[in-house]
């Protein structure tokens, strides 16, 4: 089933139309020029599979709660004006870092807070409203048995919806000031130089308390961001996520994957030459480039467990790529499929993504675990949806935003390797969200 509906510039304004309709998520493709085309819009789930903060995932479990939700028992009826939409219902959700270590046999030492997100939230929906930004047109598609058109159009009728007032009480403040963060770093350049490491990715939350409605406070950073995987994914009632992610973990497309991980970045400038000068020194940085090959090669290693023997090509490497904040080094990796395995267990087996953890993987995980001043939870995740037409996309959840105990809270990090220096590290965390948070400071600051 799949008929033509009005489409929207802002997708924010598609998703207020449709949040009543309940548990309603939003895949936005910001409007980037390079990667982004789609955007979803999907409500009123089928069914939804949640795993708490403190339950031991059952890997098995999750795929098979999975496979039965992708079974073509209901017909897909798909007309050949929208065979190149990428969703048609299906799987949207989100895998947390924390899931990821736990898939990983990490120890759960900082699992037993009763207030900590799922580890993993999975909606199945029949339909879906998917916008192509470059046709600029707006389809429903989904099962025979989802809404007609005639519900979705009234819904999309009139004025469009006030943002809900949101207010941000205090400014964002970090876990770490300067001396704290470096006290960290040199224990991590440490275990660096002693071999244990060549890379280990160091982050810290900022966090500020706030009030109101988030999707106001999502829809004015996502005009900052321009993001091509930006999404409002909601986790249970209390909790949402507001992702404004460059970064594409992993999609598949047939039997074909990709991975894009993001190493190496350099501030925007609104002077063109100071731009274009921060983008040459990226380009030409040996430091950057060693960060970027280290990740390369942990995620052929990734790919390699489930995809076809010598299949596995890099096809892009230390590709620049410019958002409007930052510049970022961007390698592409692809490989085939084994017809044996599925997209979600490729997701689940891969998980979390090397550009977030270091090299080689599960030790600097157990290095993040000490050093971290808390548990990543949903940051440095994965967004993901799998379509029951068999294509799976997801995102790496960094530049991304969670609601806990009436704060909101943003993580940032950065690679360390041999030659990192406190300073710049600590300054590359304020380039990376500073322009978030100091809009949600500035626009919504309390009176």
């Amino acid at each position: 089933m799949t008929q033509v509906l009005r489409y929207f510039d802002n997708p924010v304004t598609l998703y207020r139309r449709l949040q009543s309709m309940g548990t309603c998520t939003l895949l936005d493709s910001g409007a980037s020029p390079r990667h982004g085309r789609w955007d979803i819009v999907a409500a009123a789930p089928r069914r939804s599979l949640h795993l708490d903060s403190w339950a031991d995932p059952d890997e098995a479990v999750i795929r098979d709660w999975a496979l039965e939700g992708q079974s073509h028992d209901r017909a897909l009826d798909i007309v050949p004006a929208a065979a190149h939409l990428p969703f048609h219902g299906g799987l949207i959700g989100h895998l947390s870092y924390d899931l990821g270590r736990r898939l990983q046999r990490m120890e759960n030492h900082r699992d037993s807070d009763g207030a900590a997100l799922p580890q993993l939230v999975i909606h199945e929906y029949d339909w879906a409203v998917v916008q192509d930004r470059i046709r600029r047109e707006s389809w429903l598609t989904g099962c025979p048995d989802a809404p007609t058109v005639q519900e979705i159009e009234e819904r999309l009728q009139g004025d469009d919806p006030s943002d809900a007032p949101f207010t941000l009480k205090h400014p964002f403040a970090a876990d770490w000031d300067f001396p704290r963060y470096t006290a960290a770093f040199d224990q991590a350049k440490e275990l660096i130089a002693a071999g244990d490491c060549y890379q280990i990715n160091l982050g810290q939350p900022h966090r500020a308390p706030y009030q109101g409605d988030l999707v106001t406070a999502y829809d004015r950073l996502r005009g900052i961001a321009r993001a091509p995987f930006s999404a409002l994914l909601p986790l249970d009632e209390d909790h949402l996520l507001l992702s404004l992610s460059p970064e594409r973990y992993l999609t598949t497309d047939g039997q074909t994957v990709e991975t894009r991980p993001i190493k190496g970045t350099r501030p925007r400038s609104n002077d063109e030459a100071i731009d274009a000068a921060a983008a040459r020194d990226l380009l030409s940085s040996e430091k950057e480039r060693a960060e970027n090959l280290m990740i390369v090669d942990l995620m052929r290693n990734d790919l390699g467990k489930f995809c076809e023997t010598g299949s596995i090509t890099v096809d892009e490497l230390f590709g620049l790529e410019s958002y409007a904040t930052v510049h970022h080094l961007v390698s592409v990796i692809r490989g085939q499929l084994r017809h044996d395995t599925t997209p979600l267990a490729l997701l689940l087996g891969c998980l979390p993504g090397g550009s977030i953890t270091g090299a080689p993987k599960r030790r600097a995980m157990e290095i993040i675990d000490h050093l971290e001043p808390a548990s990543r939870q949903a940051w440095c995740g994965s967004i993901f949806y799998w379509s029951r037409h068999g294509r799976m996309d997801s995102s790496i959840t960094i530049r991304t935003l969670f609601n806990q105990a009436g704060e909101l809270h943003c993580w940032a990090g950065g690679g360390l390797v041999h030659d990192s220096q406190a300073r710049a590290e600590y300054r590359e965390l304020e380039h990376k969200v500073g322009a978030f948070l100091r809009c949600l400071e500035q626009d919504f600051k309390a009176p």
